[in-house]
């Protein structure tokens, strides 16, 4: 089965279709806000080297 096969019959059985209209939608300012802290948040207790991917 090729890739492409595969991914059709995963969408026919109820899987996630991506949906470009859905680009375009506000983004909601509490994510905004979330976003920033986590930056912060990642700036002041950076991940340690060992869980990161080299």
């Amino acid at each position: 089965m090729k890739v492409v096969e595969k991914n059709i019959t995963k969408e026919s059985e109820g899987g996630i279709i991506y949906n470009p209209s859905l680009d375009n939608l506000p983004v909601p300012q509490i994510a905004l806000e979330k976003a920033e802290k986590a930056r912060e948040t990642l700036r002041k207790y950076p991940i340690p080297s060992h869980f990161k991917k080299n």
